[in-house]
């Protein structure tokens, strides 16, 4: 995590974009509620079309 918010500090980033699930989406609104950023979520989930 310090790796992730030195890296939001040094490029000025705006914005979080978080595109995963769970723990990823988790990291992405930690990140945005210590630095204060916006965020937008992308929840993907594994499907199978097996019937």
């Amino acid at each position: 995590m310090k790796l992730l918010t030195y890296l939001i500090k040094v490029n000025k980033a705006d914005v979080i974009i978080g595109v995963g699930r769970g723990k990823i989406l988790d990291m992405a609104k930690i990140l945005t509620h210590y630095n204060t950023l916006l965020i937008v979520t992308i929840p993907i989930s594994d499907a199978t079309c097996a019937i």
